[in-house]
């Protein structure tokens, strides 16, 4: 079984690019799309499972679900070349595998539009299945992003007291519900989060005691991150690369920065370091797309 267990959306993404903004009544051109893959396999777990793997975790696990369909298939073949344990990605009979589309205007902004999966009546998966529960009882390492809150509700139950919690943080109600982030808030060692999650982050940090030891980490995009442990906060710089297309940054981050933690038992300035070089270097791969 996998020492790592990642919980969080799947998803196939289609990356557009347009030349100008979404006018209603208008037709708008795309000017690019990315040519490594059309969709692209998404979602935080896929992501940080890859850059923990890269980074010496060997087959971490994904919590997911996926249709019993093509894109379902390439979604679970992609992770499984990437290195990622799928014996616990479930495979829901009737349903269609989650899409995501990116489309970036001119100005960079993105709107993301995402659809979830559901099963055949219509509903939202809301609870683990027993093999998914059996893997989260001997993980040593749990990652969370946004899922279901009902299966966010039940890691927490049947995650192992001493296994390391991480929390990808994430700006979505649904998912993190004020009374369900403040328990994450409170059980978590180490939260990831972006600056646009910083007041969120913050709040449900009021609403709970931090565990003894908890690391902070907030990315800032073009300006680095910052890191904040024991009530010291120290802020690390980095080279920028440009591309049109960032996501995925973050998450490949988390993962490289997990994968340090956990197997080299790094220092957390030493592992935000490795993440923020992992994140570097999947942006680089990407701007070699000429239409990423």
């Amino acid at each position: 079984m996998s020492r790592v267990a990642v919980l969080g959306y799947a998803s196939m993404d289609y990356v557009i690019v347009l030349g100008g903004a979404i006018t209603p009544g208008r037709t708008s051109l795309i000017r690019a799309r990315p040519t490594d893959g059309w969709p692209r396999v998404g979602g935080a777990p896929a992501f940080v499972s890859r850059a923990m793997n890269r980074g010496g975790i060997a087959h971490p696990a994904i919590i997911s679900q996926v249709g019993d369909d093509a894109l379902g298939s390439a979604y679970r073949t992609a992770l499984q070349a990437d290195g990622a344990d799928v014996r616990c990605l479930d495979v829901v009979a009737g349903a269609r595998t989650p899409v995501t589309a990116m489309i970036y205007d001119a100005t960079g902004e993105c709107a993301c539009l995402y659809e979830p999966l559901r099963n055949p009546d219509g509903t939202e998966p809301a609870h683990l299945s027993g093999r998914q529960i059996a893997l989260l009882e001997q993980a040593e390492c749990v990652c969370l992003s946004v899922a279901p809150a009902g299966m966010i509700r039940q890691v927490l139950r049947h995650a192992r007291p001493d296994a390391m919690l991480a929390w990808i943080a994430k700006n979505d109600a649904d998912a993190f519900p004020c009374d369900l982030a403040a328990e994450i808030a409170g059980r978590a060692d180490i939260i990831f989060s972006s600056l646009a999650e910083a007041d969120m982050v913050a709040k449900a940090g009021r609403d709970a005691p931090a565990r003894p030891g908890q690391i902070l980490i907030e990315t800032r995009g073009r300006d680095g991150a910052c890191i904040r442990s024991n009530g010291v906060s120290r802020h690390r710089m980095t080279n920028p690369v440009t591309v049109i297309d960032p996501s995925g940054a973050g998450d490949t981050l988390a993962g490289s920065m997990l994968a340090a933690l956990i197997r080299d038992n790094a220092d957390p300035d030493t592992a935000l370091g490795a993440g923020m070089e992992a994140a570097r270097a999947m942006l680089s791969e990407r701007q070699n797309d000429k239409r990423a």
